[in-house]
This record gives structure tokens, sequence and C-alpha cells, in this order.
């Protein structure tokens, strides 16, 4: 997942129990055929419809609060579930009138913490949640919220600290806590809370939301019969969340599956995440397309570049490494990632591109982040040890 992903997904989570460029290089496919992009090969989301409709109204009315709340957070949900960084600018845009103000109305004020977290904005998300929290210290959705992008940063102590004052959610103060343990030596003990919890939760997105966060722990866990059973309890809930895809894509290029991976991810090009794990995917068996989806993920990173777009550093190193082979460069760009965001999918980029540069004090930044965390994290541990036996060999 990215983010910060694990992030994002909980505080649309909360949403419920607390209630492409025009910069890319030109790219010329090798074969006259080539699909270069399918626009909604599903119908088009009921949800696009229906934000297209209020922002026709917001037109003509753009000052009004509740009007511009509703199409930012339509905007903002489209773009969580389609991986589309164009619905969060539609988001922002939405909440123009409000956007430079000191003290928006505090729906405003969360929202524009949300779309600065989606866009890893993270010192300008804390700043909006802390402005909310100083004017209502029991509100739920911004105390949430900070204690993921404190999450996202690897600040673990203080995002555990904001979890316990969601005592008017329960429902979310069980998540918020569960997730941060799960990633400081106490995976167990939080896989079986959630999962003795899970009765709890009863709308589909609800119980989509749980059992991603249950799949994710058990494939850290090292348990990957577990994690398939809870990542395909999920998608039989029929939740669209590019998210999601990712970290199952993920899960199984970890198992050594690059065919389901394919099938799962054939008709998902238009999302640059998902994309490189089809593209990784593709590389593993051999197959002729992998070459036009490497030069679609080149332009696209190029694009992000000139734009100053970070949200896609850990995929961008990911792509350099393994699709590109060029270690030097993937580090550079591990590194980078590393200072916005701390998630055990940027750690583990570090650790690879630190390995396949030779990289000593980049491999010893991450042994220090195990020890001071003690994540628990199989994949990765399997790495180290690989590396322990070969002596650093690949």
């Amino acid at each position: 997942m990215t983010m910060n992903s694990r992030g994002r997904a909980l505080v649309a989570l909360l949403t419920l129990l607390a209630s492409t460029s025009a910069f890319a290089e030109p790219f010329e496919p090798s074969d006259e055929a080539y699909v270069v992009e399918r626009l909604y090969s599903r119908r088009l989301p009921p949800a696009l419809r229906e934000t297209r409709r209020l922002r026709q109204e917001l037109l003509r009315r753009p000052d009004d609060q509740d009007l511009a709340a509703s199409v930012a957070r339509n905007y903002l949900g489209l773009a969580h579930a389609e991986g589309d960084p164009r619905y969060a600018g539609y988001a922002q845009m939405a909440l123009h009138p409000w956007w430079a103000s000191a003290n928006p109305p505090t729906p405003i004020l969360h929202l524009r913490a949300s779309i600065r977290q989606y866009n890893h904005d993270f010192t300008g998300a804390r700043a909006d949640l802390d402005r909310a929290l100083a004017a209502n210290r029991a509100d739920v959705q911004a105390q949430l919220t900070k204690a993921f992008v404190l999450q996202a940063q690897g600040n673990y102590a203080e995002a555990k600290a904001s979890c316990p004052g969601l005592a008017s959610a329960p429902s979310a103060a069980l998540v918020c806590l569960s997730s941060v343990d799960s990633f400081t030596g106490h995976a167990v003990e939080s896989d079986s809370r959630l999962s003795r919890a899970m009765a709890i939760y009863r709308t589909p997105e609800e119980k989509f939301w749980v059992l991603s966060i249950l799949a994710d722990i058990a494939a850290r866990e090292g348990k990957p019969a577990l994690a398939e059973q809870r990542f395909r309890e999920a998608l039989k809930l029929g939740v669209r969340d590019v998210l999601f895809l990712s970290l199952y894509s993920d899960f199984l290029l970890e198992e050594n599956r690059p065919k389901d991976v394919v099938a799962l991810l054939k008709d998902e090009t238009r999302v640059d995440m998902l994309l490189l794990r089809l593209a990784i995917a593709e590389k593993r068996l051999g197959l002729p397309a992998l070459r036009d989806h490497v030069d679609i993920l080149k332009a696209r990173f190029n694009a992000n570049r000139v734009r100053g777009d970070m949200r896609n550093s850990r995929e961008e190193a990911r792509f350099t490494l393994d699709l590109m082979g060029d270690a030097k460069e993937g580090l550079r760009l591990a590194r980078t990632n590393w200072e916005i965001q701390k998630e055990p999918e940027d750690l583990t980029i570090l650790y690879q591109s630190a390995v396949a540069a030779g990289d000593a004090a980049g491999v010893a930044t991450v042994k220090e982040w195990l020890k001071k965390t003690r994540l628990e994290d199989a994949h990765l541990k399997a790495l180290l040890a690989h590396q322990k036996k070969t002596g650093g060999r690949s």
C-alpha cells in the first residue's frame, strides 16, 4: 500500500464509522492496435455521475459550504477508489474559497487535511488537524486522521497516544489501536483483537476495510493461507479500492504468483501503482506486454517529476530498481521516499535498493528501524536472512 495507504484506508473507514498528464513525455506505441488507455472499461461509476451533477450546481453557488464539502468529499472518495490524483485536484478546487483560510469551518478543515494527506503534505495536514483539535479535543475524525498521519511517518508512540481519545467512537478506536500495535511487535495481539470484533462492523464497506487490515497483518505475520482467505473475502464484497488491489498484488508477488497478478490487474493499466505491479509480474513471466508498459510508466514518472509530485516516490524507486535495473538511482529515490513516509513497504524498497547498490548505511538504517520498532514483517525478515546467508550476494 502507499499513502500512505493504510492511513487513507482507515480514515475512509472512520467516515463510515463516525457518521495522465499534460506534461508526460510523448509515448508512441509499438503496435497500431495498442490500447493506450481504457476510459472506464467498467460502467461509469454512479458516484462520478452524481458528483459531476453536484459540481455543476457548485459552479452556480461556489460559496455554498455544504455543497462544496459534498463535492470535495465525493471527489476524494473517487481518488481513493480509482487511484486517479486528478480527482484530489477537483476536490481541492471545490474548496477554493476556503483553501487559504486560516480558520475555515470544521468540515472544510477536515477535508482540507485529508486532501493534504492524500498529496503527502503531512505537515500541512497535521497543522489543519491540530487546528481542529484545538477547537474541539473530542473531534473524532481529526484524532483518527492525525493518528494515521503519524503512523505513516513512523511516529508510532504519538499515533498510539491518539487512539484512546476516540472514546465516542469505540469501533474506530479499536481499528486505530490494532493498526498501530501491529507495527510495534504486537501483530498477533492486534490480529486477535480485531478478528474477535469483526461482527461489530456491519456494512460491506466497513467489513471490507477491516478485512483488508487483517489480511495485511496476516501477510506480515507470515501466514499466507490466512492472508489469502481474508483477501478473497474482502474482494468478494465488491468495494472498489486501488490500494487494496495494490496490497493484494504485493502479497501475490511475494508468494511468487505472477500469473495471479496478471489476472487481477490486466484491466488496471490506468493506475500507476497497479500498472507497476502488473509490469513486474509480466517481467517474471517474460510477457511481451512488458515493453510497452515500461515505456508508459517511464513517461508517467517523468511527468510526476516535472510537476514536483512526490506521491509515487516509493513506486518510482521500485520501478527504477526492479524494471530499469538502476540500483544507484533506485536507492536515491528510496532514501527520498523514506524521508516522507515510513511504512513497511518503504522499508522494504530501501533495503532492496541498498543491498543492490552495496550501500551498507542503507542496510544499517533498515536493521536499526526493525530493532527500534520491533516490526514483524515476514517477507522483509526473509530478505534479511537471505542476505546474511549469502553475504550480500543476490
